[in-house]
């Protein structure tokens, strides 16, 4: 919740008297947010698109996910593989996910997920459009190792298939 008062500018470090100064009055009338996801949710719609995007796209795969997959997804996105993991990282340093060894990243707690998640407007076409590009963009020995993940993202964007060929 402070935080959120510095960033708005209601709360400020004086160096002249060497203390924190605040205006109670515009503190007060400020909306106070009742939980701690929709001041995570407000803090991530102020993060640039890209970084919004990548968070989104974890999102969609879960508590966790591995870095090998999401640069299988960054190829959709305009920028290079270095770039969508570097968005990864910055949502790592707003504090929203954390990283597990080199890997893997997981999301700081259930409820930032459910945040991030509850962004995507359209979630069945987001989850079908990550498992057809992580389907096309692996190779075979990729394509094993997470055939379930593949899975599972197109089984909660199926209502979306339209093709029969598509449909099992």
């Amino acid at each position: 919740f402070l935080t959120s008062l510095f960033e708005a500018g209601f709360l400020r470090y004086s160096p002249s008297v060497r203390r924190w100064t605040w205006d109670i009055d515009n503190i007060r009338s400020k909306r106070v947010t009742d939980g701690v996801a929709e001041l995570m949710m407000d803090k991530m719609l102020r993060l640039k698109s890209n970084v919004q995007y990548a968070l989104m796209v974890a999102a969609c795969l879960g508590s966790q996910s591995e870095q090998s997959i999401l640069k299988l997804l960054s190829k959709d996105t305009d920028s290079s593989n270095d770039d969508f993991i570097a968005s990864l990282d910055e949502v790592v340093s707003e504090g929203f996910m954390f990283k597990v060894g080199s890997s893997t990243y997981s999301f700081s707690h259930d409820s930032i997920q459910l945040a991030a998640y509850s962004l995507i407007p359209d979630k069945e076409a987001m989850h079908l459009k990550i498992g057809r590009q992580l389907l096309d963009c692996s190779s075979q020995g990729e394509l094993e190792s997470i055939i379930f993940v593949v899975a599972a993202q197109l089984d909660r964007g199926s209502m979306l298939i339209t093709d029969p060929d598509e449909k099992i």
